[in-house]
Formats: C-alpha cells, structure tokens, sequence
C-alpha cells in the first residue's frame, strides 16, 4: 500500500508539472497590428482615465463545437484577456499581465491562470514567462464548458498608482455545480499598469482551435470609468476562426458589449 502511494503521488506530481508548461504566449512582432477582428486579432478595450478595475463577461449563446485542434493544441481551448503587448514595452514596466482561463475537450478539465511574459523592447525578442501560480486553477469533469448559458468571466483590479494588483477569474456552467471562482493576487515586482487590452478566443502552445460554424455569444465589458473602443491588435501567440463585431454602446461603464461568431 505504501508504493501505491507514491507511485500515485508520483503521478500527481507529474500531471501538476504538465499542466503549468502548458503557455499562452504574446506575439514577437514590432508592431501587434492585424487586419480584420478575427481569432486572435481583436478591438482593444480602452479607458477614458485610469480605470480600478477593467472586465469581460464572455457570455455564450449559441453552443460552440469543435471541428478540429492545431498542432501542439491537445484539446484546449482558451479565453485570453491580453494587454496591448508594444505599450507594455515601450510604455510600461515590460511586464505583460495575462489573464487566462482554459478548458480541454478531451479531459474535461477547467484551467484559471494567470502569466505574466517580458518582452523586452522593441517586442523582437521571444517574450520570457517569469512568473505564474506554482499550481494553476483546476476544475475536473466539468462538462462541454462552451454551452449555450455558460458565462466565462475575466476582471482585472488595479491598485491606486494604476497598477494590475490581482485578476478575478469565474466559469459558470448550466446545470453544473459551478460557479468556480479564482483570484491571483499579483507579485508586485511583476506587475505594470493597465493598457489597451482584447479579449480573444484562441487555443493554446501557439497553437489554434478551429469551431463548428454556429456558435455565438457576446463580450460584456465593464469598469469604473467610460470605455470605448481601441485600435484593432493582435497580442496572441494563439489562434481560432472566431469572429468578432465592432463594440457597441461606447463611453458607458458597464453597457458597453460586442458579440462574436464561429
């Protein structure tokens, strides 16, 4: 019984150690720009002053499926609310907060997280992940998590000087016993202000997911002060074919809202 032990702590062990490698990377470019608000290439969020906090309710409406996963992907499929990557190192700190919540199809498994990259200026050098939590968020046999009803929720709160202190992470699932919170307190030595940021669906390991035509849903943002819409950027190393709207209802605090498609 004592083996069976260890080996089964073994086995933990090792399954914590694959799931931390698992990376949601920014992109090595000089410049984030893209052409069209598709998979990884969405309209920035930006503020009208220095927000406490900045979040999205990614509400899904019509169920989204997959048709098939990128190479290296191995059946994830991620929400990623990323900072304008070039404003990180040429205006900031250098510290790139992602906030990060993930779920794969094969083992019904839901992952919260939080990276934090350093892309040293001028953004041509492959970003550096310095720190993340020891043991990421895990949620075991949640159902198909991209139901039509389930709300993933993303929110960014900033101390007094504007610095990102913690993300706020949430999924809901119809008919689960969710939701299921997590909250990442930041390191201050990691932290930077709030900039521009999108919010994207992608896969995962530089890789892309691919959906079924059919599924929709709709981006709620929110903060404490007026929001508009940003320049069109890309600050993912991942992708998907989800297509997204302009952003309607602009310079309100919580009504803002665009919708998207697969």
């Amino acid at each position: 019984m004592k083996n069976l032990n260890v080996t089964i702590i073994a086995l933990l062990t090792l399954l914590i150690m694959l799931t931390v490698v698992l990376v949601f990377s920014g992109r090595v470019v000089a410049q984030n720009t893209c052409s069209q608000p598709i998979g990884g290439c969405n309209y920035e969020v930006d503020t009208t002053g220095t927000p406490s906090f900045v979040s999205v309710h990614a509400v899904i409406v019509n169920t989204m499926t997959v048709q098939y996963y990128g190479p290296n992907d191995d059946g994830w499929i991620s929400l990623q609310f990323n900072p304008d990557q070039y404003l990180v190192c040429t205006q900031g700190n250098g510290y790139w907060v992602q906030g990060i919540i993930a779920y794969n199809a094969y083992s019904n498994e839901l992952l919260f997280t939080v990276q934090i990259w350093v892309p040293p200026p001028p953004c041509v050098i492959y970003p550096a992940l310095i720190w993340q939590p020891q043991i990421p968020g895990e949620v075991s046999n949640v159902p198909w998590a991209l139901v039509s009803g389930a709300v993933w929720y993303i929110l960014y709160g900033m101390n007094s000087n504007g610095m990102i202190s913690y993300v706020y992470e949430q999924v809901s699932v119809p008919n689960t016993n969710g939701p299921w919170t997590y909250v990442w307190n930041i390191p201050s030595q990691y932290s930077d202000y709030w900039f521009p940021s999108n919010v994207v669906w992608a896969g995962a390991d530089v890789s892309y997911v691919i959906f079924n035509s059919g599924g929709s849903g709709t981006f709620y943002y929110c903060s404490g002060v007026n929001l508009y819409q940003g320049t069109l950027a890309n600050n993912t190393a991942e992708n998907s074919n989800v297509q997204y709207t302009q952003m309607f209802n602009q310079y309100t605090t919580c009504d803002m809202y665009q919708d998207f498609q697969t």
